[in-house]
């Protein structure tokens, strides 16, 4: 089981995302084709945020050296934000592990009638 989950969460956001909107999608009665869409979507924005994360890091990284040595800081962390924080969290054990775990709190929430809301912001659930 430990071997198949490593499996899982070494295909990264950019597949794993796409296949659990596309599921998700199908399973609230979206047609599979506007579901495989937009998954496909899905996975090409997390391609695009990694490329551009990467192209930030790498272009603002020596300007931002050139800054500290010019200032004498002794600043050693470059902040990138949520984007690259989400990308480290759904890349992760924990990330792929706490979609399903959110969206069964929320459905049992439902059925135990302490909710009357979907909660399906998925894109939030990396703070967790």
């Amino acid at each position: 089981m430990e071997q198949v989950f490593s499996y899982i969460i070494g295909l990264g956001a950019a597949v794993m995302m796409p296949i659990i909107f596309t599921v998700l999608g199908v399973c609230i009665g979206i047609k599979l084709g506007d579901a495989l869409k937009s998954g496909l979507k899905v996975g090409v924005g997390f391609i695009g945020l990694s490329i551009v994360t990467a192209l930030l890091t790498s272009a603002l990284g020596p300007a931002l050296n050139t800054v500290v040595d010019i200032y004498d800081l002794q600043l050693k962390v470059f902040d990138m934000g949520w984007p690259a924080a989400a990308a480290v969290a759904y890349n992760t054990a924990v990330g792929a592990f706490i979609i399903p775990v959110c969206l069964g709190v929320n459905l049992l929430m439902l059925v135990t009638k302490t909710t009357r809301t979907v909660n399906i912001d998925l894109w939030n659930y990396w703070h967790f």
